[in-house]
Formats: structure tokens, sequence, C-alpha cells
């Protein structure tokens, strides 16, 4: 057992993201972490890997766990140097922490380089030869655990190909959050979906998680279609308040989980930034105060739609 959580619970001020959450992280476990924009997601995988505590429960972790976070935001590769340096650091194989060894060589070729493009300098690389290059350099280290954040976006089809291939070779625990369902299929075998602030878990993977989304779906198509009341004769109705969003409000809440996502990339980087720098800890509050208000407002459409 890798992670164990006990009764999670997430709040920003008065609102509650999530709560009574109980789950298993094991060896093995090859998770896809789904759910809406909004609910939790990123904040979940930063309280798995330790760098964020729960507002109530308990997440404990085996001593000494070793994680791997592939992220949306992806460190810039050295130009001058070639696949060969990078990779190899200055020797011929690749060696995991799990003692595995494989020849930079045919290491490189499973991520499609040709032998002849291994000592070519990086800067001479398109745009998909870098991304599989950085997908290259962060998977040379089998971890315990690997969390990946939308590993899919900006890669090619025959990229995602490559890191599928990866992927179900694996033999440590792995989390993914994505939104390419067929990705999510063809690599994992255990679904978990944050849903009105409670995390169900689907042993039988995508397929189980498919139908409860489509009964999701289906709700709440057929509470729109569903007949008004009928009033009585002579008497107007009046409807109630607050029970249906105004057009500039829906056109809000459309707004705002892209800017809730971008206000949580910004306070996991001064976070990561404040580690060396205590300078930015002002900053940092008034970008989660910020932060807590998108998710305020948010919360609070949604209880009216």
């Amino acid at each position: 057992m890798l992670v164990q959580a006990e009764d999670l619970a997430l709040r920003y001020g008065d609102r509650t993201l999530f709560e009574h959450m109980n789950f298993s992280l094991a060896k093995g476990d090859k998770i896809a972490l789904m759910g809406d924009n909004g609910v939790g997601k990123s904040s979940l995988l930063k309280i798995i890997m330790g760098l964020m505590p729960p507002s109530a429960g308990t997440a404990r972790r085996v001593e000494g766990l070793d994680v791997g976070h592939f992220t949306q935001k992806r460190e810039t590769l050295p130009g001058d140097k070639t696949p060969w340096e990078l990779i190899g650091e200055g020797i011929d194989f690749v060696i995991s922490n799990t003692g595995d060894k494989r020849h930079v060589t045919s290491y490189l070729e499973s991520f499609l380089f040709k032998s002849e493009e291994l000592k070519r300098p990086i800067h001479t690389f398109s745009g998909g030869e870098k991304n599989r290059l950085q997908l290259a350099q962060f998977m040379k280290h089998a971890r315990d655990l690997w969390v990946f954040d939308e590993p899919t976006n900006d890669l090619d089809l025959e990229t995602i190909g490559v890191l599928e291939e990866e992927l179900r070779a694996y033999q440590g625990a792995l989390v993914i959050v994505s939104h390419d369902r067929s990705f999510i299929e063809n690599v994992t075998d255990k679904c978990w979906l944050i849903h009105e602030g409670k995390l169900e878990i689907f042993e039988g993977g995508w397929g189980q998680a498919e139908a409860f989304l489509e009964a999701i779906t289906l709700e709440k198509e057929l509470a729109k279609r569903a007949p008004a009341a009928p009033r009585a004769a002579g008497i107007a109705v009046e409807s109630p308040k607050g029970d249906k969003l105004s057009n500039k409000d829906r056109n809000r809440l459309e707004k705002l989980s892209a800017e809730m996502a971008s206000q949580e990339k910004r306070v996991a980087d001064l976070e990561a930034k404040l580690a060396g720098d205590y300078s930015l800890q002002a900053e940092l509050t008034k970008a989660q105060t910020k932060l807590e208000g998108l998710l305020e407002e948010w919360m609070e459409l949604e209880s009216r739609k």
C-alpha cells in the first residue's frame, strides 16, 4: 500500500470542495481521476503527493514514497545538448530507481528517435520531437508513483501511442487526469470520479464509469424536459427566485472554470518558488485568496442551476 486516505475533506472558507473521501492506492494500480473542472482534482493530487494538507481527515503515505509528476507546465529543454547527453547523463545506460538498465540508444528508439538523431542539438528538433524527448526524460525513472496531469495535451497521435505502450508496461502505481477517454480506456483499469463533493470509485474501470456518467447526463436531460407545474385557474404563479441562471450568469460560469484553472496554476507556481524565496509569501496569500473567491463564486452559481 502506497497511500491510504481516510475521511478526507477540502474546504475553502465556508465552502466545501469535497469531503468523506476514503481510498487506497497500491503498487500496480492504474487510476483515471475524473470530474468536472473546479471539483478539486488538482488539489486531490497534491494531497496524495504530500504537497498540500487536507482540511480534515488523513492521507498516510508509505515512508520514502518516490513520486514523479508530469504536469502541463514542462521544463524547457537545454537547446545546446543532444538527446544522448540529456538522457544518458554521461553514461551509456538509463538506470531506473528499480535498478533496471536500458541502453540509451534502444531507450530513445522506443520514443521514435532514430540513431542518427541522438547526437543532434535539441534546438534543431520540432515541437513534437521535443514533447517526445520530455516524456523520455521523465519516464526513464520508474518511480513508485507516477502522476500525469493532462499528459496528451500538445502530443501528436504517434507520441500518444508511445506513451500508452510505456504506461501499459509500467509496473508502479499510476494516477492520470485526462479528458482523453480513449487514452484513459487504453491505459487505466480503475476510475475515480469526484462528483457532488464525493469520490465515486469504479473498480471496473472506464466502462463502468461511463455507464454512471451516461446516467447522470440522462437525469439532467429529463429534468430539463420535465413539464412545468400547472397553474391554478386565474392565479398567476411566480417562479421561485434564484432557481435559474440568467444568460449573463451562465456565461460567467463557463468562464470561471478556465479562470480557476489559471489561478490554481499560479498558486502552484508560487508555492514552488516560495521554497527558495519567502518574500513571495504575501503574493502567494493574495493568489490563494483570489482562488478561494473564484471557487466560492463558481459554487454559488452551480448551486442555482
